[in-house]
């Protein structure tokens, strides 16, 4: 089969199982936001594999054991992230850890001069992603390194990942001013 035929096999069966497999990995994650997009990565990886592999003898189940497969490696490291959590907790380190919505959700504010101007999102896609945060407090930059690598892999399916490491400012660090003795008085510190 050549390309393009693959390429219109795709979108034929895309067509009629695509309703079919948001539903299922609806029942399975329990959010049609997120099973869509576990569907498109199963879409995306047809699209990379059967020009290569062939189009299966059954591509709606082809496309339905991958989505479910990507259903339950999210809901996976959902638990492993949830005991990593409670590891920090239970070591008394972790201060917040919180998700951040799409930013179809958000806004920006962009400053020129005295002007503001508030842009409201989604924004065009961006070649860094920040998803969510844990926020710990540690003695040393050596423990926040090994809390770090105990983290499982950001990416689904194993593929590479990335998490970046900060340091936050304290009010120590900044010196003594007004502004510092200002935020001190209201107990933020």
């Amino acid at each position: 089969m050549t390309q393009p035929d693959t390429h219109g096999a795709i979108e034929a069966v895309w067509r009629i199982e695509s309703a079919r497999l948001i539903a299922r990995l609806t029942r399975m994650v329990g959010d049609v936001g997120l099973a869509e997009d576990l569907a498109q990565d199963a879409l995306v990886a047809a699209l990379e594999q059967w020009p290569v592999s062939g189009v299966p003898d059954n591509p709606g189940a082809w496309l339905m054991a991958t989505g479910k497969h990507r259903a339950i490696d999210f809901l996976r490291r959902g638990k492993l992230l949830e005991r990593k959590h409670e590891e920090l907790q239970k070591a008394g380190v972790l201060l917040d850890a919180s998700g951040l919505q799409a930013s179809s959700k958000g806004w920006r504010v962009r400053y020129s001069g005295e002007k503001r101007t508030v842009i409201d999102g989604p924004f065009a896609e961006a070649k860094e992603l920040i998803a969510g945060y844990t926020l710990i407090q540690v003695k040393s930059k050596e423990e926040a390194m090994e809390w770090a690598r105990r983290f499982p892999n950001p990416a689904l399916d194993g593929k590479e990942g990335e998490i970046e490491v900060r340091q936050l400012f304290e009010l120590d660090d900044f010196g003594e001013s007004k502004a510092v003795d200002r935020f001190r008085k209201m107990n933020i510190a």
